[in-house]
């Protein structure tokens, strides 16, 4: 009887693992399995700003982010060339087709964004926006 019972209970577990792993495939959590960028305090370089960059383009590719909307918060996440750095998401229409996850100067404007040594991001969505001020040329920044 116990036999049994053990047999039932590893193959529960089995299935239950199975299913967990099936859950997490499906749903695009491929980033669990990479290493995100690390932050070395408050001051960021320039290889940092460039790792978090390339994580979020990462993310971008593969759509990672069912569970954002458009009133997200911005996340602050260090500082570069004496200025606040922000990830912020930013979606038009269709969030998970339209959005993308990027880094920007905190409470940058079109205007000044090139005297903060900056590059525009302008994305379209019902017309063209100003969404940012990115501190280093990307595929999404003028």
């Amino acid at each position: 009887m116990i036999d049994v019972m053990k047999k039932i209970l590893i193959i529960s577990l089995s299935l239950l693992v199975i299913g967990i792993g099936c859950y997490l495939y499906t749903n695009h959590y491929y980033f669990l399995f990479i290493e995100p960028p690390t932050y070395s305090g408050t001051e960021l370089t320039r290889d940092e700003i460039e790792k978090i960059q390339n994580y979020l383009d990462y993310r971008n590719e593969i759509k990672d982010y069912p569970y954002l909307t458009a009133d997200i918060a911005p996340v602050e996440i260090g500082i570069f060339n004496g200025r606040i750095i922000e990830e912020r998401y930013w979606c038009s229409d269709n969030c998970t087709d339209n959005g993308i996850l990027y880094l920007t100067y905190k409470d940058s404007t079109e205007e000044n964004c090139t005297e903060l040594g900056g590059h525009k991001i302008i994305k379209f969505g019902w017309g063209s926006h100003f969404v940012g001020c990115s501190p280093l040329e990307n595929k999404y920044s003028e």
